[in-house]
C-alpha cells in the first residue's frame, strides 16, 4: 500500500459510515420495521 492509497481508503470508509447512518435514519428501508 502506498501513501497515495490512504485518501481513497479514507473516502471509502467515510462513505460507508454515511451510508450506515442514512440507513439507520430510514426505518422504511429496514425490513424489520415493516408491520
Amino acid at each position: 500500500m502506498t501513501r497515495d492509497d490512504l485518501p481513497t481508503i479514507n473516502r471509502i470508509i467515510a462513505n460507508c459510515e454515511q451510508l450506515q447512518a442514512f440507513i439507520k435514519a430510514s426505518p422504511a428501508n429496514q425490513p424489520d420495521a415493516q408491520p
